[in-house]
């Protein structure tokens, strides 16, 4: 019996140096999560500032974003001021164009064809006016 007690003995020493191996690689994990678990509670700390500074930036661009948007709206607005006023412009240059036109015909119809005409009326009486001269001043024969 004294080797059972003796096997028994070394089993129950064996025992208790696997679970003392067991219990240092817990303490170890335990050690470790113990480590996380500070690294936690160190940035759930710092957070609420992070958040603070996050919120000063974010309402920063914001600003920013809202002073883009009112800039980009002035530009829009103005860009269609021009072009309403490039529409009047292109309307008056068109009305002058035809004004021009109409100048043009009146002229043409107007002015340049009459003294054309009196111009053509002219020369026909100037050539009738010198055939007559030269009629007048040849001697004439007698027949």
């Amino acid at each position: 019996m004294e080797i059972w007690v003796q096997a028994a003995t070394i089993l129950a020493l064996l025992s208790f140096a696997l679970l003392c191996l067991y219990a240092i690689g817990t303490l170890k994990d335990v050690r470790r999560i113990l480590g996380l678990v500070q690294n936690i509670e160190t940035s759930l700390e710092k957070l609420p500032s992070e958040l603070k500074e996050v919120r000063m930036r974010l309402l920063g661009t914001l600003k920013n974003m809202e002073d883009t948007t009112k800039n980009v709206a002035q530009i829009s607005q103005k860009i269609n001021d021009d072009m309403q006023s490039s529409t009047g412009i292109f309307a008056e240059i068109d009305a002058l164009t035809r004004q021009l036109q109409r100048l043009r015909e009146y002229l043409q119809t107007g002015i340049i064809q009459p003294l054309g005409n009196i111009a053509i009326t002219i020369s026909a009486l100037s050539k009738g006016t010198e055939a007559f001269s030269e009629t007048l001043r040849k001697p004439r024969r007698h027949e």
